[in-house]
């Protein structure tokens, strides 16, 4: 989904271009933030991060839903766009990231 935005030139200091990777780049941290935040939700347990940790984990799943979601029903990764199934592909990632994350940790804890 492309978002056009017409805006004068001369009171906006940045392109048509870079508006879109501005905003493109907003999307990924809320999509992001949203699979990490959902992911945290179903799985048991607690879980001490942040938001910063949220936002990454959502992001790391993004890439391992996408991979799954490539090599089992053969999606093109090149398509984009927001939609339903890159969203819960994005949270069945990091779901399977913070199931690894946790093990790791219960195994090896760390004392900050």
């Amino acid at each position: 989904m492309l978002i056009r935005l017409t805006l004068p030139l001369c009171s906006f200091p940045f392109s048509k271009v870079e508006v879109v990777i501005m905003l493109a780049f907003l999307g990924w941290i809320i999509i992001g933030c949203v699979a990490g935040l959902l992911a945290r939700a179903l799985v048991p347990g607690r879980q001490s991060m942040g938001w910063l940790y949220t936002i990454s984990l959502g992001l790391t799943g993004s890439v391992i839903g996408g991979f799954i979601s490539a090599t089992l029903f053969g999606t093109d990764p090149r398509d984009s766009g927001l939609q339903t199934s890159g969203l819960i592909m994005s949270t069945v990632g990091a779901v399977i990231v913070l199931s690894i994350y946790l093990a790791y940790n219960r195994r090896n804890p760390v004392k900050l």
